[in-house]
């Protein structure tokens, strides 16, 4: 994804600035949270460097190394992490399973396109978001295509989501050629139906029961045009119709925190952070950066949390009226990515590693 482009290289080419200990800087930038797996973390850094640590990161263990770079999350179903590889103009890649009780590479497959976000893994298949290679559908025990699709009747597939699964469907967010959202028959890869959009769909999606959400926009990570619009949309499934456009001042290119079923949490890139209600579109203000916000938005302690690019945090308390702030730091280090939350303590991804937070 061009977008995200940018900005690995960026963050591969000055991950030394920001590192405040040896082993944050051994690990470089990152993207995505880690995984736990018994008493133990793993975590893919956009170097394409897999690593075992423990919770608190004080030492690590190299397992793995992709052939190119990688930001692609991790996913792990039975000790096993799934992950692929590839930046925007990779057009040859790899998807990899690895076996975390063998210590060793499961397998690997050769693929047309690039890997930027995470498969879905159902009981017996693995669906792979392939850039400009569409979608396609695996076998969990064989690992033979079972069905692909580069194209429907209304354009080429650009696929950098993670396919989400509703009803016997994979919907799935396509971007450049054909700017919408497609959802195909699980079983066959027949499509089902679409909902075209007038800006590209660049953030992640997600799921609220029926309703499937994200963002579109026109921005690009190489640009860092700040205030670019956005369009929040929803989607009913079940419907099949889009619901809501929510006309937003910035964007982000993660995907957005579910509060509740019916709202949801966003940090912008002109600084806002705000609650919009999925079913009528309401917008209710939280707060403000005075810096870009290109990390995914989150509550701690009941507090409704962001971390500026800059790594400024600040933390607001909602109020019957109005939200107050009730935190604020400054770390003077560049974040950007997905932040998670393991056991108490949140792991914020930076261009040195993880913050960690509790």
């Amino acid at each position: 994804m061009k977008l995200l482009f940018g900005l690995i290289l960026l963050l591969i080419a000055s991950s030394a600035l920001a590192a405040t200990t040896e082993v944050r800087t051994q690990i470089g930038p990152l993207m995505n949270p880690p995984v736990v797996s018994g008493k133990d973390l793993y975590l893919l850094a956009t170097t394409g460097v897999l690593y075992q640590t423990d919770p608190l990161i004080t030492k690590t263990k190299i397992l793995f190394q992709t052939k190119i770079n990688s930001i692609c999350p991790l996913t792990l179903k039975d000790s096993v992490l799934y992950f692929g590889e590839g930046l925007h103009d990779d057009l040859k890649t790899e998807f990899y399973a690895y076996d975390l009780k063998q210590q060793k590479l499961k397998f690997s497959l050769p693929q047309e396109g690039h890997i930027e976000r995470a498969p879905l893994i159902t009981s017996d298949k693995i669906f792979i978001g392939l850039g400009p290679g569409g979608i396609a559908a695996i076998d969990l025990n064989t690992q033979k295509i079972l069905w692909s699709k580069k194209k429907i009747e209304e354009g080429d597939l650009h696929i950098d989501s993670t396919p989400i699964s509703y009803k016997n469907m994979i919907c799935v967010a396509s971007i450049y050629t054909y700017k919408g959202v497609v959802c195909l028959n699980e079983a066959n890869g027949e499509k089902v139906f679409t909902i075209s959009l007038e800006k590209n769909p660049k953030s992640e999606i997600r799921l609220s029961g029926h309703l499937l959400f994200g963002m579109s926009t026109e921005a690009t990570m190489v640009d860092t045009n700040w205030k670019t619009p956005s369009t929040l949309y929803v989607i009913d499934l079940d419907k099949k119709k889009k619901t809501i456009d929510v006309n937003l001042r910035g964007y982000n290119f993660f995907a957005s925190t579910l509060t509740s079923a019916q709202e949801v949490f966003l940090g912008l890139s002109t600084g806002d952070m705000i609650l919009v209600n999925l079913h009528d579109g309401r917008i209710t203000f939280v707060g403000e950066m005075k810096a870009p916000i290109v990390s995914t938005p989150f509550i701690r302690h009941g507090f409704y949390c962001a971390v500026s690019i800059e790594g400024r945090l600040r933390c607001y308390q909602r109020g019957k009226d109005e939200f107050k702030l009730a935190e604020e730091q400054e770390w003077q280090e560049v974040i950007s990515g997905v932040v998670s939350s393991i056991n108490g303590k949140f792991y914020i991804p930076t261009r040195a590693g993880y913050r960690l937070v509790q």
